[in-house]
Formats: C-alpha cells, sequence, structure tokens
C-alpha cells in the first residue's frame, strides 16, 4: 500500500469511493481521533508547576508576586510563564490563560 500511494495512488479505492457515506462516516472518525490526540498532548504538556504558575496568572498576580508566592525567584517564573506561552501557543499571558481554560487546563472563577 505504502508503495501504491508513493507512486500517487489513493489508499481509499474505488469502491470506498462510490459509498459517499461510509467515506464521510471514516474521514468523520478520523477528524474525531485527530482532535482527541491534539487535546491531549496540550494537557499532557504542561507540567505540574507551569499549571499553579498559570493559575496565578489568571487570578492577575505579577511575576513579583507569583515568585514570593511559590518562594522561588522572578527569573524562574518568568522561564514558566515563557514555556507555557509556548506550549499553548500563546502570543501573550491573557491568551495562555484563556487558552487553558478553553482546554479546561484551569478554571476561572
Amino acid at each position: 500500500m505504502v508503495r501504491r500511494v508513493a507512486h500517487g495512488e489513493y489508499p481509499i479505492n474505488e469502491n470506498l469511493s462510490s459509498q459517499p457515506e461510509l467515506a464521510g462516516k471514516i474521514l468523520s472518525q478520523f477528524q474525531e481521533l485527530s482532535r482527541k490526540t491534539e487535546e491531549e498532548a496540550l494537557i499532557a504538556r504542561l507540567s505540574t508547576r507551569e499549571t499553579e504558575v498559570l493559575n496565578y496568572v489568571a487570578q492577575g498576580y505579577s511575576n513579583k508576586q507569583i515568585a514570593a508566592k511559590l518562594d522561588i525567584s522572578e527569573q524562574t517564573i518568568k522561564n514558566h510563564v515563557t514555556n507555557i506561552m509556548m506550549k499553548l501557543n500563546a502570543r501573550a499571558r491573557t491568551q495562555a490563560v484563556v487558552i487553558a481554560a478553553q482546554q479546561g487546563l484551569i478554571s476561572i472563577a
């Protein structure tokens, strides 16, 4: 099958393409599987400490305040926030909070 695809053939044969309902169902199952995998990967990528820092960010704490709360350096907090933003593909702290809340990583109360 791999060789046939490499030569330009389609992995879905004519029998399947002549049954659009079945083809649609298969496509929908692949999309659902892909969506679940992406969500699970996103959730798994934040460490416990990053989630903790993100919760403080969501509450409006500054890096300095979070550092004091967690008794670690402000630079460590900056590193955590940078990592969080990269992992969530966010451009700003606020966007990271919104994404995390949408994904169920944190709750905003």
